[in-house]
């Protein structure tokens, strides 16, 4: 099978994995941010939400939610407040010092993103977001939250 025929599962997993090694490696020195950026991500753009709505925004299992929202909450980026709604619930917010690192976060993901793009015309770049974006859609029957 020659790297053409590998089905686009193939591609869109090493992508992701390698996405990942990417920003945890760059953020390595911020401790558990690194693991958790797109918790950090998804709260910057949802402030408020509780553990069940992120894991639903992320497409992700609770007790992954749990864990990363404890760690974060742990290294002072994550704080928890009791939600006045559902008083089984906790709301998030991000704290100053998560929310001051969020430029170098948005920096990274953006160096990424120009590296993975290089080689490629710059007018295809509008056309792969959106063809991406149209395949996650297909994938989960909704449109995917912002992060």
């Amino acid at each position: 099978m020659t790297a053409y025929e590998k089905p686009i599962s193939v591609w869109i997993s090493i992508l992701y994995r390698y996405r990942r090694s990417y920003i945890v490696k760059k953020l390595e020195k911020y401790g558990s941010l690194g693991g958790w950026y797109l918790l950090v991500m998804s709260l910057y753009h949802n402030e408020g939400a509780s553990q069940e709505q992120l894991a639903g925004i992320l497409k992700i299992d609770k007790a992954a939610v749990a864990r990363g929202v404890k760690k974060l909450v742990k290294d002072e980026y994550v704080i928890r407040r009791p939600d006045s709604a559902d008083k089984r619930a906790y709301q998030l917010f991000l704290t100053q010092k998560a929310l001051d690192l969020i430029p170098e976060i948005l920096g990274v993901m953006k160096e990424w993103e120009k590296g993975i793009l290089s080689g490629i015309p710059e007018e295809s770049h509008g056309m792969i977001k959106q063809y991406l974006r149209q395949m996650a859609e297909n994938a989960c029957g909704v449109k995917p939250e912002a992060l």
